[in-house]
């Protein structure tokens, strides 16, 4: 039980313990009071929710990799929190319309955010003598360029933390043309250490 490990630990082990079991108390409370119908939690509620559960597994070293989709490309949802009022896909094939394409970019930014507050974070718990967002690497992006076209270049990619101080960031980076997203990929899991040559269609690394 907890009580038991507590009495083996030194004082600020059990701070850290305490600290964990509290953060899991709290997730467990902000469920529970959500019933299950769809429309009972806000979308930026929910997301909090899934970032805070990986949260506590990271730092119970519980798992190392994650994998979160925040919708479907053809969602027909409507994020009332952004300020947007027209749903997500047909904003997307915005045909130019400079109002459309000023409410779609509000709508990805609403996301961002959501990935912002996870970022936090990670930043804000202690790993060791470090912080979990210093010893991760995080990547954040879309499969689309010009979602009105579905085109697939220039695609706009976002890394987070330092892999263990194996990635400088506070960099914006610009590949060359035609270079494929599976470079990005490749790198990432080589800044952590992953012993593999390729994936997918990869041509080499990036420098990150």
């Amino acid at each position: 039980s907890s009580a038991t490990l507590r009495k083996d630990l030194g004082a600020q082990d059990r701070l850290r313990v305490d600290a964990h079991l509290a953060a899991i108390r709290d997730v467990e409370r902000r469920i529970g009071a959500f019933d299950s119908a769809a429309d009972s939690i806000s979308f930026s509620d929910h997301v909090s929710l899934l970032s805070d559960l990986l949260l506590l597994a990271f730092a119970a070293d519980i798992t190392r990799v994650a994998t979160v989709k925040l919708g479907m490309d053809r969602s027909q949802r409507i994020y009332a929190e952004s300020g947007v009022e027209g749903p997500f896909h047909p904003l997307s094939h915005h045909s130019e319309a400079p109002e459309k394409i000023e409410a779609y970019a509000r709508l990805n930014a609403f996301h961002v955010r959501q990935f912002a507050r996870f970022v936090e974070r990670l930043r804000d718990t202690a790993d060791g003598d470090s912080n979990l967002l210093h010893e991760s690497l995080l990547l954040y992006g879309s499969p689309m360029g010009d979602s009105h076209v579905h085109g697939h270049d220039c695609l706009p990619v976002v890394l987070a933390g330092r892999a263990g101080g194996a990635v400088r960031g506070g960099r914006h980076v610009v590949c060359a043309p035609d270079t494929p997203m599976a470079n990005v990929l490749l790198s990432a899991a080589r800044a952590l250490n992953v012993g593999i040559d390729r994936i997918g269609d990869s041509t080499g690394e990036i420098a990150l």
